[in-house]
């Protein structure tokens, strides 16, 4: 047998083994509370997104106001991401969205190390970006977001208007704050202790 054919069955194998071991590692840890979270979160930013479409036209101008001056309820569109970028790449954000959502999913058990803290933080991420990747495969007109919210103190002339978000932006921040105070108070591995030879 040719040495390129042998090389190539060599890494096909251990991929298929990579894999397979993955999925079993993933159907213990994901199967459970956190597929329950990331679904409900998936849903919940779904029917709010609905319900924004049904009940406020699309407006920038059209604003309720829920706590004057504090907090309001809008209906914009955003076809980029985080702050508009990337408005004019939709498709490309789609993609990435989903190549990003399995990917975190495959390195799930990984990512999480056994610890609750964790199964929750990436299991909200999941959702969240799951939610912003349906609006970005399915609504043409952008990701709907319906929540906007001033932030005092910022600038010396007034309060700050945070860029309206959805339920699945939310769910990111929140994830990401949380696995990185996670990290932050992880237990560390003892220091290896190199052995003295006589």
């Amino acid at each position: 047998m040719p040495k390129t054919s042998l090389n190539r069955e060599v890494i096909l194998s251990r991929i298929k083994k990579l894999v397979s071991e993955r999925l079993n590692e993933l159907k213990v840890d994901f199967y459970g509370w956190p597929l329950i979270l990331c679904a409900s979160i998936i849903a919940l930013d779904q029917i709010t997104k609905v319900m924004t479409i049904q009940a406020t036209p699309y407006s920038p101008r059209l604003i309720r106001e829920i706590i004057p001056g504090f907090f309001n309820l809008v209906h914009y569109r955003n076809l980029g991401a985080a702050w508009g970028m990337g408005s004019s790449h939709t498709n490309i954000l789609a993609i990435i969205s989903f190549v990003a959502f399995f990917a975190i999913l495959f390195e799930f058990p990984k990512l999480c190390e056994k610890r609750k803290i964790n199964f929750l933080a990436i299991s909200m991420m999941l959702g969240g970006i799951m939610g912003n990747g349906i609006d970005r495969a399915f609504r043409p007109e952008g990701v709907v977001d319906m929540v906007e919210v001033f932030i005092p103190f910022v600038y010396k002339e007034g309060w700050y208007r945070f860029p309206a978000f959805n339920i699945a932006d939310s769910a990111i921040c929140v994830s990401v704050f949380i696995y990185i105070i996670a990290s932050l108070k992880a237990p560390k591995a003892p220091a290896k202790v190199d052995e003295a030879t006589d």
